[in-house]
C-alpha cells in the first residue's frame, strides 16, 4: 500500500469514527463520502448489509454471519426504519412483546409496521429478513422506545398479539404480564377498540399467573361498557409458574422460569449424590492432582495453546514473562493456577459446612480477578476493567444466543445467587449454575472458564468429584450449551456433563 493510499485509508476510517462516536454500528451509504466508500470497501472495512446499507468490519475479523447479525441488527432496524420512515413504525406486536421479555435471541423474520410500509420482503444477513408491512391501523399512542427500536407499549403488545402467541411463547407472555401493575392503559385499549374476545382472553391469561383482582376489574369494567365476555386461558395449560418482576428486572423473572423448567431434566440424568466426603483433605488433594490435566483442557477449550511444560513451569513457580514469547497464552495459564488455587479454596469452606451458594457469591469475583492478575501485573490491561460486571455490549461467536445487555446481567447475576440458595440439590446447582453463567455471560471475557470453575465447586457441595471438560469433547459441549441457551432444552447439556461426571468418578 502506497504512502498516499495509506493517507487516504485513515482519512476514511477516521470518518468511520466519528459516526460511531455517535453510537451507530451500521451506516446507509450517503452519510459516507464515495471516495471513502470505495477505499474502505476495498481493504474490507466496509461490508454491506443490503444496498446502500452498511457495517464496520474490523480487519481480519473472522466472525461470521450470526455473529454480525446479532451485534448489529437492532441497530440496523433502528437505523434503517428512522430513514425510511422517519418515526411512523413499529415492530409488531409479537416482536414487541419479546423485546420488553428481554429474549435473548435476535429477530429472524422481522415485521415493521408503518402507514407508509409496502408489504415487501428484503433478505437480510444471516439468513434473516424484514417486511414493512403497511398496516391498517397505526397505533401511533401506544408506540415507545426501548433498546432503540420503536415496539408498542407491553400492555398493548399483550393485547395485540394473537392467542397462538400466548401458547407458543408462554415465558414471554407471562414475563410480560408480571410488569403490568395499572390496568388503566389495557382496559382504555379494550373498550376503545371494543375487544370482548380478547378481554376473555386477558382475564383468563391473568387468572392462570395469579392476578385474579386484576383479572375481575377487567370483567367489571367490561360489562359496564355493556359488554359480556367468555374468559379462556390462552396458555391452555395450569402449570404456568407464577413469577414476581419489574420492567428493570424482566431478564431475571426470564432466569427464574427457566430454572424451573429445566431443573427437573438435570435431576432425571443425573448420578445420585456421593454426600460430602468424610475426609476434606483428601478431596481438595485430589482436587490438587487433577490440576494440571484441568488446565490443559479448559485453556484449550477456550482456544489458548498452553503446553504440560508451561502448566508444569507455572506450578513450580519456575516462569516468567520473559522465557516465552507467546506471551497471551502463558499468562493464560499463569492466572488459570492463580484462580485454580483461589477456588481451592472455596471448595474447601463449603467442604467445611459453608453454605455453597453464599461461598460462591462471596468469593468468585476474587477468582475472575485472579484469572487475569499476570495481565493486569504487565500492564496490558487495566484492573477496572476486570472490576466488577461488564458495562458493554458481549457477542459470542457463530452463536444465535445474544447475551443480555449490561444492565440485565447484573440483575441477572443477583436473581443467579439466589436461585443457587433456594436449590436443594447440588446437581442442579452445578448444571444449571454453569449453564446460566454463561447464559447471562456477565464478564466481557473468561465466561467460560468461570462457569466450569462454579459447575466444580458446586459439584464438591454435593460430594460429586472435580470434573473434567475434555477438549476433544468441545464441539459436543459447545452444541450443548447452544440447545439450552437458544432451544431452553436442557437435557444434551444435563447429559454431557453426567457423563464426565461418571467418568471422573469410575
Amino acid at each position: 500500500m502506497t504512502l498516499m493510499t495509506s493517507n487516504k485509508l485513515a482519512l476514511a476510517l477516521a470518518a468511520i469514527k466519528k459516526l460511531q462516536d455517535k453510537g451507530h454500528t451500521v451506516f446507509k451509504g450517503q452519510s459516507i463520502k464515495r471516495g471513502h466508500q470505495e477505499i474502505l470497501k476495498a481493504n474490507g472495512f466496509l461490508k454491506e448489509i443490503i444496498k446502500g446499507w452498511y457495517y464496520y468490519s474490523p480487519l481480519n475479523d473472522t466472525a461470521g454471519e450470526s455473529t454480525v447479525w446479532n451485534a448489529t441488527w437492532k441497530d440496523f432496524i433502528a437505523t434503517y426504519s428512522n430513514d425510511r420512515f422517519k418515526k411512523d413504525w413499529y415492530l409488531s406486536p409479537e416482536q414487541s412483546l419479546l423485546i420488553h421479555a428481554r429474549s435473548t435471541s435476535a429477530l429472524q423474520q422481522i415485521i415493521i409496521h408503518s402507514k407508509k410500509g409496502s408489504n415487501n420482503i428484503t433478505q437480510l444477513l444471516n439468513n434473516a429478513s424484514m417486511m414493512d408491512y403497511k398496516t391498517p391501523v397505526f397505533l401511533t399512542k401506544y408506540i415507545t422506545i426501548k433498546d432503540g427500536l420503536n415496539v408498542l407499549t407491553p400492555e398493548a403488545s399483550l393485547l395485540y398479539v394473537s392467542e397462538t402467541f400466548f401458547r407458543n411463547f408462554a415465558d414471554d407472555v407471562q414475563i410480560v404480564l408480571s410488569f403490568i401493575d395499572n390496568m388503566s392503559e389495557m382496559i382504555e385499549i379494550l373498550l376503545e377498540d371494543r375487544k370482548p374476545v380478547v378481554a376473555g382472553r386477558i382475564t383468563g391469561a391473568l387468572r392462570v399467573v395469579g392476578r385474579e383482582d386484576e383479572a375481575n376489574l377487567i370483567v367489571r369494567m367490561m360489562k359496564l361498557a355493556g359488554y359480556t365476555i367468555t374468559e379462556n386461558n390462552p396458555f391452555q395449560t395450569h402449570t404456568v409458574k407464577q413469577v414476581t418482576s419489574t420492567r428493570e428486572s424482566a431478564f431475571a423473572a426470564r432466569l427464574t422460569l427457566m430454572w424451573s423448567a429445566m431443573r427437573e431434566d438435570v435431576l432425571a440424568v443425573f448420578p445420585e449424590e456421593p454426600g460430602l466426603p468424610r475426609s476434606v483433605s483428601t478431596y481438595v488433594k485430589n482436587i490438587q492432582d487433577k490440576y494440571a490435566q484441568d488446565a490443559y483442557h479448559s485453556l484449550s477449550i477456550e482456544g489458548y495453546q498452553v503446553t504440560e511444560d508451561l502448566i508444569r513451569k507455572i506450578a513450580a513457580n519456575e516462569w516468567n514473562a520473559t522465557m516465552d514469547k507467546d506471551t497471551r497464552n502463558a499468562f493464560a495459564a499463569k492466572g488459570y493456577h492463580l484462580a485454580f488455587e483461589a477456588v481451592k479454596d472455596s471448595v474447601k469452606k463449603i467442604l467445611e459446612g459453608e453454605n455453597a451458594a453464599q461461598t460462591i457469591k462471596n468469593y468468585h469475583q476474587l477468582w475472575y480477578l485472579q484469572l487475569f492478575t499476570p495481565s493486569i501485573t504487565a500492564g496490558i490491561i487495566a484492573a477496572k476493567d476486570v472490576a466488577g460486571y461488564r458495562n458493554a455490549p458481549v457477542f459470542i461467536r457463530e452463536s444465535d444466543h445474544i447475551p443480555p445487555d449490561a444492565m440485565d446481567a447484573r440483575n441477572g447475576m443477583y436473581a443467579y445467587f439466589e436461585l443457587l440458595k433456594q436449590e436443594p440439590s447440588a446437581a442442579v446447582r452445578a448444571v444449571l449454575g454453569h449453564f446460566l453463567l454463561v447464559y447471562i455471560h456477565p464478564y466481557l471475557d473468561g465466561n467460560g472458564r468461570m462457569g466450569r470453575f462454579i459447575m466444580n465447586a458446586l459439584l464438591a457441595s454435593g460430594g460429586y468429584s472435580w470434573t473434567i471438560v475434555p477438549v476433544d469433547r468441545r464441539a459436543e459441549y459447545m452444541a450443548a450449551l447452544e440447545t439450552a441457551s437458544v432451544q431452553k432444552n436442557i437435557r444434551p447439556f444435563a447429559e454431557f456433563i453426567a457423563s464426565c461426571v461418571q467418568v471422573q468418578d469410575s
